[in-house]
């Protein structure tokens, strides 16, 4: 295992960068070149960093999640997952521990690859979760959002008219309904975050738009069928042209 330690990369807190690819693999061979070597790793993380606490955390009146010291980790094996983070509360309060699967090296655009990575866990190490108890796939949602933000997510996923806003197994859908609140009501994301700092209820949406969320979920799939409605039409227009 190589080791890398950059204590004055964060003015907030420290930063130490693992290796635990096997040596000699090309993921390791990778990580060390691309992203060790040069710095580029802790830079990464720090600039994924300042993005998130620029949304969720705008001004002192948004008490800040305690974040001591961030480790990334690349892991010796390919997770189910491209990125998951966890802290020990009970034992370092404030550690976090970041592993990237080394999957990640092999992607053919891996400063893409870990870049994304880097910010879904830097998202996760920010949110608050009302101590465990807010629901995974809104957190899920946020996480996502907050990357679709960072420009490191895809936001051409097909308009889908109907049905719930938020969806459970669909996070990439519900962040998309997460960027629409936000446009409607700014500062959204950082007061439903604030509102999850040490509980969780579901009137906590509500209070963070300034009004009930399904007449913004309305709102929002109206837009959506009329953007659908619009371009079934354009379709059609094409086709008549062409014949």
């Amino acid at each position: 295992m190589s080791l890398w330690a950059n204590l004055e990369a964060s003015e907030g807190f420290d930063i130490t960068i693992l290796n635990a690819a096997r040596p000699g693999t090309l993921a390791a061979r990778r990580f060390d070149l691309l992203f060790v070597s040069n710095g580029k790793a802790s830079q990464i993380l720090q600039n994924a960093s300042d993005f998130v606490e620029h949304i969720l955390y705008p001004n002192e009146l948004y008490p800040r999640k305690p974040v001591r010291h961030v480790t990334l980790r690349l892991a010796g094996h390919n997770l189910s997952e491209v990125v998951v983070s966890d802290s020990d509360d009970s034992q370092r309060p404030g550690d976090f521990v970041i592993h990237v699967s080394p999957s990640a090296m092999a992607d053919a655009n891996p400063g893409l690859a870990f870049g994304s990575a880097v910010q879904r866990a830097m998202a996760r190490v920010w949110l608050w979760d009302g101590r465990g108890a807010a629901p995974k796939w809104l957190v899920n949602a946020m996480m996502e959002y907050l990357t679709l933000s960072a420009g490191f997510a895809s936001d051409t996923v097909p308009l889908q008219p109907g049905g719930s806003c938020w969806r459970e197994d669909e996070p990439a859908r519900t962040a998309r309904f997460l960027k629409y609140c936000e446009e409607r009501r700014s500062g959204f994301m950082a007061r439903l975050n604030r509102a999850m700092r040490k509980h969780w209820s579901e009137i906590m949406v509500d209070v963070a738009l300034g009004s009930p969320s399904r007449q913004l979920c309305s709102a929002y799939q109206s837009r959506i069928r009329q953007r659908t409605e619009f371009s079934g039409s354009r379709s059609v227009l094409g086709l008549s042209r062409a014949m």
